[in-house]
C-alpha cells in the first residue's frame, strides 16, 4: 500500500515538475545573478549635488537677493522657483505646469540657457569621468534602460564619449536618479524578461499565469519533501520483508544529491514562491491606484515679493511652491546633529527596505506666505498635497501626520524620496499616505493589504531578517539557496531523461 501511494506520488512530483522547471529554472538563475549586478554596477563618485550649485554664492545669501517679483518677467507663471548657483552667480529656476523649466539671472531676471552645461556638470561631479565630450537626451518615460523603479521623471540621460557609464540627472532637485552601463541595461532586462515576465504584457491573464506556475511549483516542493518522509516507511517495509532490498532502494548517485539538495532548499524554496505568489496577486504594478502629482494652481512672478526664510541650519534649502492660498516660500533641511534614537532601514543598491536602530534625522522646516511672509503650517500645506487620496475616503479622519527621513518595512527605499510626510488615516484598512511636500507629489499609498504584502516580500522573499548577519551574508545565503534550487532542478531534469531512455 505504502509503495503504491509512493509510486503515484512520484508520477505526480515528475509530471507537475516537468510543467514547471522552465520557469523554475528562469528564477532561480536570476535570483542567483541578482546579487551580482548590484555588486558590479557602476558607483557613483559623489551621491549629493555640490554645495557651490545648491548654495547661495559664495560671501552672500538667497536673502540678500532682489525679491523674485522685482526681477523676473511679470508674465512669467509657473509651479515651483527654485534657487542655485551657477558660475559664481545665483538663478532662480522656474518650473512650468508643463514639466519645462527656465533659468534666470537673479540679479537682473536676464534669462539663461544653462541646464545643458549644468546638468553635465553634475553628471561629472556624480561619476567622477572628467573626461570626454558630453551627450545628452532628455528622458520623459521610463524604458529598459531607466526603468520604473527609478520613479523620477523628467531626468536629463548624460553619457561622456569614451566611457559606458550613463548618469541620469534629475534637474529639479539636481539629483542623480540613477547610473547605469551596458552591462546594468542587459541584466536589468534580462531580470525583468525571466523573473518579473516583462514581456508578457497583460497584467491580469500574466499574474494568473504566474500564480498557476507557483502554486504548481509548491506542490513539487510539498511533494518531494512528503516522499522523502515516507522514505523512512519504504525502509520499514524493507527490514520487515514486505519489500525486497533490491527492489526500489538502490539509488544512483544523481538522485541521491536530488533528494540531498531538496532537503537543504525546500523550506527557502516554499518561502520564496509562496511570497512571490502573493507578490503578484497583492500588488496592480501597472500603474499606482492614486494621482501621484496632484493638481496645482500656478503663480505669478510679481506674487513672489518676498524671500524665503532662514532655518540657520547646515545645508538648508529653498524654493517656492504652489498652494491655494497663493505660492509659498520653503525652507528646509535634514539635520543629521540631533537624531533621535529609534527605527528606521538603512538602504543599499538593491533597494533594501529592512529595519536597523539608528539615529533618525530630523527634518527642519518652515513655509511662509511668498507674498507677506505670513507663517504657514506645514501641516495644512501636506494635506493640501494629499487632498485628491483623502476624497477617495469621505468621513477619514488624520489620526496622526510625521516627517519620515529614513526609509522604513512600509516606506522602503524602493520609493526613493526622502525627507516625506505620513499621514496616518482611521480607515479600516488603515490607510497610510506618503507625500513629498519639496517636489509636491504624492510618493505612496498603503493599505493593510500593501503592508503585509511589504513585509513578506522584504523579510521571506528578500530575507532581510538576515541582515543582522551582514549584507554580504545575507546575499551568500540566498545566493546558495538559488543556486541549489537551479543544481537540483537540472538533475530533476538529468533522471527525467534517464527514466525516457529507459
Amino acid at each position: 500500500m505504502i509503495i503504491s501511494r509512493l509510486s503515484r506520488l512520484a508520477r505526480w512530483h515528475r509530471t507537475l515538475a516537468l510543467i514547471v522547471v522552465l520557469p523554475l529554472l528562469a528564477w532561480s538563475l536570476t535570483g542567483l545573478l541578482h546579487p551580482l549586478m548590484t555588486r558590479w554596477q557602476p558607483s557613483a563618485a559623489a551621491m549629493v549635488p555640490p554645495p557651490e550649485i545648491v548654495n547661495a554664492p559664495s560671501g552672500t545669501s538667497w536673502q540678500a537677493l532682489p525679491a523674485p517679483a522685482s526681477v523676473l518677467p511679470k508674465g512669467l507663471v509657473m509651479t515651483e522657483l527654485r534657487p542655485l548657483t551657477w558660475q559664481g552667480e545665483a538663478y532662480w529656476m522656474a518650473g512650468g505646469a508643463d514639466g519645462t523649466r527656465q533659468y534666470f539671472r537673479a540679479l537682473d531676471g536676464q534669462l539663461s540657457d544653462i541646464e545643458p552645461v549644468l546638468m553635465t556638470a553634475l553628471a561629472r561631479h556624480f561619476t567622477g569621468i572628467l573626461t570626454g565630450e558630453p551627450e545628452l537626451q532628455l528622458i520623459t518615460s521610463f524604458s529598459a534602460e531607466y526603468p520604473f523603479i527609478n520613479r523620477y521623471l523628467p531626468v536629463w540621460r548624460v553619457q561622456f564619449n569614451g566611457h559606458d557609464t550613463v548618469a541620469f540627472i534629475e534637474p529639479r532637485g539636481l539629483r542623480l536618479s540613477a547610473l547605469s552601463d551596458p552591462w546594468k541595461t542587459w541584466f536589468s532586462a534580462t531580470f525583468s524578461r525571466l523573473h518579473s515576465w516583462s514581456f508578457w504584457t497583460h497584467e491580469p491573464s500574466r499574474d494568473i499565469a504566474m500564480a498557476t506556475v507557483l502554486n504548481l511549483g509548491l506542490a513539487v516542493v510539498i511533494t518531494g519533501i512528503y516522499r522523502l518522509f515516507r522514505r523512512k516507511a519504504v525502509a520499514s517495509a524493507v527490514q520487515s520483508g514486505v519489500l525486497r532490498a533490491g527492489n526500489s532502494v538502490r539509488v544512483s548517485k544523481p538522485r541521491r544529491w536530488h533528494r540531498r539538495l531538496g532537503w537543504f532548499v525546500a523550506l527557502g524554496a516554499i518561502a520564496s514562491m509562496s511570497s512571490g505568489m502573493f507578490h503578484v496577486l497583492a500588488i496592480n504594478k501597472s500603474q499606482p491606484s492614486f494621482n501621484a502629482k496632484p493638481e496645482r494652481v500656478a503663480f505669478s512672478a510679481g506674487q513672489l515679493r518676498t524671500l524665503p526664510p532662514v532655518l540657520g541650519v547646515m545645508g538648508e534649502r529653498s524654493l517656492a511652491v504652489a498652494s491655494a492660498n497663493g505660492p509659498l516660500w520653503m525652507s528646509y533641511a535634514v539635520d543629521r546633529s540631533h537624531g533621535a534614537k529609534g527605527k528606521h532601514s538603512g538602504h543599499d543598491k538593491e533597494h533594501a527596505e529592512h529595519q536597523h536602530h539608528a539615529a533618525t534625522p530630523n527634518l527642519a522646516i518652515s513655509l511662509q506666505l511668498a507674498e507677506n511672509s505670513q507663517p504657514v503650517a506645514i501641516e495644512r500645506y501636506v494635506q493640501e498635497l494629499a487632498a485628491g487620496v483623502l476624497a477617495k475616503h469621505p468621513g477619514a479622519n488624520i489620526e496622526s501626520q510625521q516627517a519620515i527621513t529614513g526609509f522604513t518595512a512600509e516606506y522602503g527605499f524602493v520609493q526613493k524620496r526622502l525627507p516625506v510626510y505620513q499621514l496616518q488615516l482611521d480607515t479600516p484598512d488603515h490607510i497610510a499616505i506618503y507625500i513629498d511636500p519639496i517636489d509636491a507629489v504624492v510618493s505612496s499609498v498603503v493599505t493593510d493589504l500593501a503592508r503585509v504584502e511589504g513585509y513578506s516580500f522584504a523579510y521571506i522573499h528578500k530575507a532581510m531578517w538576515l541582515d543582522g548577519l551582514g549584507k554580504d551574508a545575507r546575499d551568500g545565503i540566498l545566493g546558495l539557496q538559488a543556486l541549489g534550487v537551479f543544481v537540483m532542478a537540472c538533475l530533476g531534469l538529468l533522471l527525467a531523461r534517464r527514466r525516457r531512455l529507459g
